[in-house]
Order: structure tokens, then C-alpha cells, then sequence
């Protein structure tokens, strides 16, 4: 699943989007130290979240799809 997800652009600075060829049941977003700082169901296969409120630095993305988790890395400029 990881191969068909995307995320852009990234770096970023407004707004991520996440794509993927399989419905994405959650997606969780996690700051440097670990802090959950968004968490939301979208059982949607697009997804679109405004990250603008979001300080700059490194952000791990994880992505629910039913058992499967993968966690990917954004940068927020």
C-alpha cells in the first residue's frame, strides 16, 4: 500500500494532499516529540488537510487503511 500512497507536495506550507489507490480510514498526524495533533476518519481514497496553523519542522503522517498503518514523513516549511 505504501507504493500507492502519495503525499505533496513536501515540503509544504498551506496544504498536504493524500492520494492513494486504496480508501484511507484515518489519518493521524504526529509532531517532533511524538504529540498526536490531528486525528481524523476519512474512508476516502483523496484527502486534503490544511496544514497552515502547523509551526515548521518534521511531522510524521500516519495512514490507516483498515489493518494496514503506514507512516510517512512531511516537512512543513
Amino acid at each position: 500500500i505504501s507504493d500507492s500512497t502519495t503525499i505533496y507536495p513536501n515540503p509544504a506550507k498551506e496544504n498536504i494532499t493524500i492520494q492513494s489507490s486504496e480508501k484511507i480510514y484515518r489519518v493521524e498526524i504526529l509532531n517532533s516529540i511524538g504529540q498526536r495533533i490531528y486525528n481524523e476518519i476519512h474512508n476516502k481514497a483523496f484527502v486534503e488537510i490544511n496544514i497552515n496553523r502547523f509551526e515548521q519542522g518534521v511531522y510524521i503522517f500516519r495512514i490507516e487503511y483498515g489493518s494496514t498503518v503506514i507512516n510517512k514523513k512531511v516537512i512543513v516549511e
